[in-house]
């Protein structure tokens, strides 16, 4: 549950630097400052509000996790009376639980877009689903969208913005709970590069 930086200091070299320590109280979903303890959660930098941008992951292991379907800011401005701290958005609208999903920012349309996922460990009789929802979050609200062209439902992928393109791209990843990532070869299917331009 801490934060810590990396910094390339142009003295003393590579140095990690811890900004918040472990509260160990805050429990699932966090407290006032800090996030809370969670995994398999993703983040990205919004480049033009100048914050990290968390959502979801699970809150415990295995049967007795807690899905997670908030989101947070960490302020790295120094201007900001918030800086150093994670914030809560309390948002009218969440992609819902979501872990395992990749995540990239949107610099040209200032959007954090969400792809694909898994529900683990999900409510009610189907947990651990893959997903191919598609979210976009522009710093108030988050906007599920239903986009043509996704064939896979995607999970343990990678994602990033490419500018030259306009386009968020998700890559490789899993269809199916507790089986290898694709892989070329692999009984899953290809590698597989998906792109989400709006």
């Amino acid at each position: 549950g801490d934060t810590w930086e990396y910094r390339i200091d142009p003295v003393n070299g590579p140095t990690w630097t811890q900004l918040i320590a472990d509260a160990g109280a805050g429990g699932a979903g966090g407290s006032a400052g800090d996030c809370g303890l969670r995994w398999v959660q993703r983040m990205v930098f919004d480049s033009a509000r100048s914050r990290l941008v968390l959502y979801g992951g699970s809150y415990n292991l295995g049967a007795g996790g807690i899905p997670l379907n908030d989101t947070w800011e960490f302020h790295c401005d120094p201007a900001s009376p918030n800086y150093n701290t994670w914030v809560r958005v309390v948002t009218a609208v969440s992609p819902g639980n979501a872990t395992w999903y990749s995540l990239a920012y949107d610099s040209q349309r200032r959007r954090t877009v969400l792809f694909g996922g898994n529900n683990f460990p999900g409510p009610g009789p189907t947990p651990n689903q893959p997903s191919n929802e598609v979210a976009e979050f522009d710093g108030v609200n988050w906007s599920v969208r239903s986009p043509g062209g996704i064939a896979w439902q995607n999970q343990y992928s990678a994602g990033c913005y490419l500018a030259g393109a306009g386009a968020c791209v998700s890559f490789s990843g899993s269809q199916v709970t507790g089986q290898a990532p694709r892989t070329p070869g692999s009984l899953i299917s290809p590698a597989t590069l998906e792109a989400y331009s709006p």
